[in-house]
């Protein structure tokens, strides 16, 4: 536009030049014209567009919270560690927005402080942060203490903090109404502790586990009695309509042998080396129904391997529900396969249990009491000497997952 406008100048300066009243000679007729185009030119180069304007985005004042500081719950499931994905510099006016709540409810890691003094009042003592030791761990939600029973004498124990208003709480309360014979759907429970300055949360207190080592188990008789426990457990759950919705060797523990004397001093083993008592533990993805509910949900939430049905369900939004029991019962079947029969020699006598609990149908699966009468008659078909049957590992290419019994 700019180059039009000077071409347009340059024309009118000459017609205006040569249609003068006195003519002026050619030559110096052009040099004026040159002149003038010369003066124009620089005028109409130096036009700059004009830049266009910048769409700025208003930003919102920052609004300080209202809430006081003793009034620590209501922000006590939002308050998380932030951390950055890249390493770009951030402005010193930058305010990071609070992240959404955690929907296991679990509280961050510092409101243990908070709850150190109340704690100390029920005889429950927390190691210094600079003298953790090292073989125990700490998490958000879960941590190591020391439970002071007698002036000479105390424990270890594990305090967890859990949401109030979550369904694991719900589950673990029923579950501690029936105190020992709860004892293998979750660890024995001690005692309920509540903080008055985080009234949304729960402190409960347990004994400390071992992890599960599927490698110790030696003899037929060891995995016999690992079943036979999960299999009563899932029962016991089911009998009180709870779903553990997570069932998994990574969520079974041991309880030390020193308090499942203490706790369980009717439990009975079948013959086996460990004579271990396992629990089930983590209730993040459990669901609480009443007694005259029927088994349907739908929830979306949940561990990364399901059953056909719950993939289903997600692939839906969220509309079609599932039967969170027979979920738990085909997790179960995956365990018994993947981490026995398949791994493990001589186990063949649970191919068929594991096969029906694992049906793609949920109406086709054994229900958790029906399993156990299985696996009882299962039990019935052994001889006193296969108990102690070493469990070698087999050779996978020769592992038949036929349905006879």
């Amino acid at each position: 536009m700019a180059r039009v406008m000077v071409l347009l100048w340059g024309y009118i300066a000459m017609a205006l030049c040569r249609s003068s009243l006195t003519p002026l000679p050619p030559g110096l007729n052009d040099i004026c014209c040159c002149l003038v185009c010369f003066v124009i030119m620089p005028v109409g180069r130096s036009q700059t567009p004009a830049p266009r304007p910048v769409r700025r985005v208003p930003v919102p004042p920052l609004v300080r919270s209202q809430t006081p500081v003793s009034n620590i719950n209501t922000v006590a499931s939002r308050l998380t560690i932030i951390r950055r994905e890249d390493s770009s510099p951030v402005s010193s006016l930058y305010i990071p927005p609070f992240p959404p709540a955690d929907p296991t409810g679990a509280p961050p890691w510092h409101i243990w402080g908070i709850a150190k003094p109340v704690f100390e009042t029920h005889g429950i003592h927390i190691p210094g942060w600079n003298h953790w030791p090292a073989d125990q761990t700490w998490s958000d939600n879960v941590i190591r203490a020391r439970r002071v029973l007698t002036h000479n004498h105390a424990e270890d124990v594990v305090v967890k903090a859990v949401a109030r208003n979550s369904t694991e709480y719900t589950v673990l309360t029923n579950l501690e109404e029936a105190k020992n014979r709860a004892t293998l759907a979750c660890p024995p429970i001690l005692n309920f502790i509540a903080v008055t300055s985080m009234p949304d949360v729960r402190f409960v207190v347990m004994p400390p586990l071992i992890p599960l080592r599927l490698g110790e188990m030696r003899t037929v008789g060891d995995a016999l009695d690992f079943v036979s426990q999960m299999l009563k457990a899932v029962a016991f759950l089911h009998e009180r309509k709870i779903s553990h919705g997570d069932i998994r060797t990574d969520n079974i523990m041991v309880l030390p042998p020193e308090w499942a004397g203490r706790m369980t001093p009717t439990e009975s083993h079948l013959p086996s080396t460990l004579q271990y008592t396992y629990c089930l533990i983590d209730y993040s993805f459990s669901h609480y129904l009443q007694a005259d509910d029927v088994w349907w949900t739908f929830s979306t939430l949940g561990p990364t391997v399901v059953p056909p049905e719950v993939v289903v369900h997600r692939k839906s939004g969220g509309r079609l529900g599932y039967d969170p029991a027979a979920a738990d019962i085909w997790m179960m079947s995956r365990m018994l396969k993947f981490d026995l029969i398949y791994s493990k020699a001589n186990l063949r006598i649970l191919t068929y249990l594991a096969n029906v609990m694992g049906d793609d149908e949920p109406r086709g699966r054994f229900t958790a009491a029906e399993a156990c009468t299985e696996f009882d008659d299962t039990l019935r078909k052994l001889k006193s000497t296969d108990y102690s049957k070493s469990i070698l590992r087999p050779n996978t290419s020769t592992v038949h997952m036929g349905s006879s019994r």
